[in-house]
């Protein structure tokens, strides 16, 4: 990727967003989050330069960042920001969104609303005949231990268990 990059720098070519958009995701995958969303708003700033229309894929791990580098507005914004994408592109509204959005009230301790939204990502999930993400379990899980459910924090444990043997 850094390759390709490069070859568009030489060539006077601007940066291709999607490109950068690759390298954003494989740096979050590695856990640089901090340079992951350097790349994530570079490739922002050429979407809005250009006219193209955003890759739904980029506020979704703007958000994911976000919530990494704790800071949970911003995410929350991101999400917002992937749904309305979502919405003008006439696309499903994807489950991550949704799941991210789960992630961000368990740090912020607002269980009630997490356990709506993994229950949006799950029901979100099987409408679009997706496999169900082991995250939604496991993030269930947390919020049944913080609310004291302990036998519900154990099945949905066993949950995301068998999900990831599938």
């Amino acid at each position: 990727m850094l390759a390709s990059e490069q070859q568009l720098r030489e060539a006077g070519q601007p940066a291709d967003p999607e490109l950068l958009l690759r390298r954003a995701k494989h740096l979050n995958e590695m856990r640089n989050f901090s340079e992951s969303l350097t790349a994530c708003e570079e490739a922002q700033a050429i979407y809005a330069e250009s006219g193209r229309v955003e890759n739904v894929l980029l506020p979704m791990l703007l958000a994911g960042n976000f919530t990494q580098l704790g800071r949970r507005d911003e995410s929350l914004a991101a999400c917002d920001r992937a749904a309305q994408l979502c919405m003008k592109q006439n696309l499903p509204m994807h489950p991550r969104i949704a799941l991210e959005r789960g992630r961000i009230f368990i740090a912020l301790g607002r269980y009630e609303e997490a356990l709506e939204a993994l229950s949006e990502s799950e029901r979100l999930h099987k409408e679009q005949g997706m496999p169900m993400s082991p995250s939604i379990e496991s993030n269930r899980s947390q919020v049944f231990i913080a609310l004291g459910r302990h036998e519900d924090a154990l099945a949905a444990f066993t949950n995301s268990e068998r999900l990831c043997k599938k």
